[in-house]
Parts: structure tokens; C-alpha cells; sequence
């Protein structure tokens, strides 16, 4: 079930895609030169306003951890503790002993698998980085500028539909090796193809299944860490927090692929892209193979906290 929920927290950032495509033609071209002010001003002062208004409510809305939340009753708060040591992502021990805040961030560097996560989660997301630039390269395939950003709206409901179908048979069949991989193959194959292919419906189709290989991978990625990096709970939440960080770097060298000296084509960054998802794909074909290489035994801390929750 973890995939499925990782999924439909992930599918939100896709959708919004989506959304935010139907919302920035309309804005464009309804509100351009409304009170003197530009469309894509416009499209800024809306997305901010949202953003503060969101913020402000999500504080009165946002639950604190199942465990401990004073807004659902006992009977759910134990229902909901019961549903995370099932999935395997909490041992269930309230009293059990816990690692300091610095062991625990000790224990998560050491561990060479923590790594490996953290570079498959930057190549993934650093593909990912596409997404700034979708609108443009509709543009470059023949749509005016107000189209460009309607013909987005395919492109991210096709990677929705693939991410929670793919969470949900990885659920199923209790695999995610694979179900990251295969995706991850789609994605640089298609990417392949806008490379070497400049027909404009060839190269909007391979691009709605460049999107579904990075954004049904991403979610996955984070539930076959927190599948593999279980305990103790302190680490894992110091790895997911890790993968994430060092994947969202992405953003500052992702920019850099997409230049603007490469329209209409985009050879470099599509080149790059598949790259990128050919070498994601690559190695989490063979991260359970380094992973039993390593045979991670944990630092001492973590020894220690094994031997007092045996006794």
C-alpha cells in the first residue's frame, strides 16, 4: 500500500501540471493587458496568491503523526498505527529506545545503500527538470504560445494514469525493482526518439511517455528506500530527507540542459534526458545486487538498539 500512497501524494504534483497548463492559457490570454498588466504577470501574481493562501490553511488542516494527533479518536489513531507497522515502516515500539539526532544522521551517511538511492533519485529527477521547459517545447513543435500551454494538459494526465497503475501492480506483486526500472527503459527510449526524430505528433507522443517514465518512477523510488532502509525509524526519515534533497539539486544544473540555443530541436537536453533515464534505469536494475554485496551491518548505535529490542 505504501506505493499506492506514495503515488497519490506524487500524482497531486503531476496533476497540477496539468491544471496549471489549463490555468496559464487562460490566464495569458483572458487577463493579458488587464489593468495594464502583462498575462504572464498575471499568471505570476495568481500562482503566488494561491501558494500564501494554501500555506496559511494547510497549518489548520495538516494532521501531526497518526500515533499522536489530537484530531483523530483513539480508535483511528490505532487503526492508523496498526496500517504503518503493517507496511513494514515502523516496529511498533512506543517505548522502545531511539537514536540521538546525531547517531541517526551518523548512521544514515554510513550506509552505502543511502547512496545509491540518493544518485538514483537525482538522475530520475534531474530528467525531471524537462517539466520547465514542456510549455516551450510544445511551442517549438508548431502550437502559438497560448495552445502550447493547453497541449501540456495530455502530457501530464498520461503520466498520472502510468503512475498509480504502476504503484498499484508494484503493490500487488510486492516488487519495485522493476516496476522503477522499466519505466525509467520507456522514458530513455522515447527520449532517444525526439532526439533522432523531428516529426511534431512523433515527438508530443514520445513526450507524454518521457513524463509517465520519470514521474511514475519518482514516487517509487522513495517507497523502495523506505522498503530497504526500514529501521530504525530515525535513519529512514535522515535517507528519505537525503534523496530528496540531493535530488531536488536537480534544479540547478537542470535549467542548464534546455538552452535556448538548441530550438527547435533540443538534441541536448533530450540527449541528456536519456542519459539520465537510461542510467537510472541501468542501476536500479542492479541495486539489489550491490545492495546483498554490501551486506550494510549498521553502526554501532544501531547494533545496539537491534540487541535492546531482541531483549
Amino acid at each position: 500500500m505504501v506505493g499506492k500512497r506514495f503515488a497519490i501524494f506524487y500524482t497531486a504534483s503531476v496533476v497540477s501540471g496539468a491544471f496549471g497548463g489549463i490555468l496559464a492559457g487562460a490566464i495569458t490570454s483572458d487577463l493579458h493587458d488587464a489593468h495594464g498588466i502583462a498575462g504572464w504577470r498575471w499568471l505570476f501574481i495568481v500562482e503566488g496568491v494561491a501558494t500564501v493562501g494554501v500555506a496559511l490553511v494547510a497549518y489548520f488542516v495538516l494532521l501531526d503523526y497518526p500515533a499522536t494527533s489530537k484530531r483523530l479518536t483513539p480508535e483511528e489513531r490505532l487503526l492508523a498505527t496498526v496500517r504503518i507497522v503493517h507496511d513494514g515502516i515502523s516496529n511498533g515500539s512506543a517505548g522502545r529506545r531511539h537514536l540521538s539526532h546525531w547517531q541517526a544522521f551518523l548512521a544514515a551517511i554510513s550506509d552505502p545503500r543511502t547512496y545509491l538511492f540518493v544518485v538514483l533519485f537525482m538522475l530520475d529527477v534531474g530528467s525531471g527538470t524537462i517539466s520547465y521547459f514542456i510549455p516551450t517545447i510544445t511551442l517549438s513543435l508548431g502550437y502559438n504560445t497560448v495552445r502550447a500551454q493547453y497541449m501540456t494538459v495530455p502530457i501530464y494526465a498520461v503520466a498520472a494514469t502510468c503512475c498509480n497503475l504502476t504503484a498499484w501492480s508494484s503493490d500487488r506483486h510486492v516488487e519495485r525493482r522493476w516496476h522503477v526500472a522499466g519505466p525509467l527503459a520507456v522514458g530513455c527510449v522515447c527520449a532517444v526518439v525526439c532526439v533522432a526524430v523531428q516529426t511534431a505528433v512523433v515527438r508530443y507522443v514520445m513526450l507524454c511517455f518521457i513524463a509517465a517514465g520519470i514521474w511514475t518512477a519518482l514516487p517509487l523510488i522513495l517507497t523502495w528506500t523506505s522498503n530497504v532502509i526500514v529501521l530504525p525509524p530515525e535513519k529512514r526519515a535522515i535517507v528519505i530527507a537525503m534523496v530528496n534533497a540531493f535530488g531536488n539539486f536537480s534544479s540547478v544544473y537542470g535549467s542548464r540542459i534546455w538552452p535556448s540555443t538548441d530550438a527547435p530541436g533540443y538534441r541536448i537536453g533530450f540527449g541528456v534526458t536519456a542519459g539520465f533515464l537510461g542510467a537510472g534505469a541501468a542501476l536500479a536494475a542492479v541495486i539489489p545486487v550491490l545492495c546483498n554485496l554490501v551486506s550494510w551491518k549498521g553502526t554501532r548505535a544501531e547494533r545496539d538498539l537491534a540487541e535492546d529490542d531482541v531483549d
